[in-house]
């Protein structure tokens, strides 16, 4: 075991892992929608699908073709999944070498855009996520990642 100077040199090292593996898992423990084994692939209470998939430009995603940059869209019914109110939330993932702007979907009047969380590194606390500033874009890195949520 680790002496209590240890411990507190490696916490200190890795402080900023251990604040994103939190929030993260802070995140999924709020939206239940994204722990489910089954979803609706119908309109929910929220007036969309449960889950959507995604291409650079919301709703339109060739199946057939390979996805290197593709989005999918969580629609969480507040009643069904017993949280104070509806949300989205939309994960963008860029595989390919060239960076890539993604379009978010529209989501209903007085819903903003978010960002939760980056593969880069960056995450806040659910509930402290600020609006993007260009609203209804984000542009990813080559090979990363990133969720937003509207709330």
């Amino acid at each position: 075991t680790f002496s209590g100077e240890k411990k507190d040199l490696c916490f200190e090292k890795n402080k900023e892992l251990f604040e994103y593996v939190k929030n993260l898992i802070a995140f999924r423990k709020a939206h239940p929608v994204i722990l489910g084994s089954r979803y609706d692939f119908g309109k929910n209470g929220t007036g969309y699908p449960e889950l959507s998939f995604h291409g650079l430009k919301p709703w339109e995603i060739d199946e057939s073709a390979p996805n290197l940059s593709f989005g999918y869209m969580f629609a969480e019914d507040h009643k069904k999944y017993k949280t104070k109110k509806d949300c989205y939330i939309y994960a963008a993932i860029n595989a390919h070498w060239e960076e890539h702007e993604f379009e978010l979907p529209v989501v209903p009047d007085g819903f903003k855009w978010c960002l939760s969380c980056q593969s880069s590194g960056y995450t806040t606390e659910p509930g402290k996520e600020k609006p993007l500033e260009n609203g209804m874009r984000i542009t990813l890195r080559p090979r990363s990642s990133a969720v937003l949520i509207a709330k």
